[in-house]
């Protein structure tokens, strides 16, 4: 879940908290319903309607905990194809996932520089006279 999603979860959680919890009370002519602090008459809808926003806080929770599991998926799955993109199926990831292309192409230069940085560490190493015992 991105931080603009949990900035805007708890924003939501927080307009929640102001209405919540609705009550219905059943009078003989109407139903008085009970948001937070505040009391409205409710005479043409149910008030079933209304109670059912006591659920949100659990829907909330839902979404954040199946975010999270998508969340994972998908970093399993970017994983898994960058493997197979290396490994040769570079074909199969541009037919099933065109949209990662040139992602996958920036690893594979990061690679590259990466290989390129490695091995000129390892000739800077070796062209480097060694080290006498008493450091000089």
């Amino acid at each position: 879940m991105t931080q603009a999603d949990a900035v805007a979860i708890d924003r939501l959680r927080e307009a929640i908290a102001r209405v919540l919890p609705v009550v219905s009370t059943e009078t003989p002519d109407y139903a008085e319903l009970t948001f937070g602090d505040a009391r409205a008459q409710a005479m043409t809808m149910e008030p079933d309607t209304f109670l059912a926003l006591n659920s949100l806080p659990d829907l909330i929770t839902a979404y954040e905990s199946q975010a999270d599991t998508i969340e994972g998926l998908t970093s399993d799955l970017q994983m898994a194809v960058q493997v197979a993109w290396r490994r040769g199926a570079k074909d199969w990831a541009r037919l099933n996932y065109p949209g990662w292309v040139e992602w996958l192409r920036s690893c594979d230069e990061a690679d590259r520089d990466r290989e390129q940085q490695h091995h000129a560490d390892l000739r800077a190493a070796l062209q480097s006279p060694p080290a006498t015992e008493n450091g000089e």
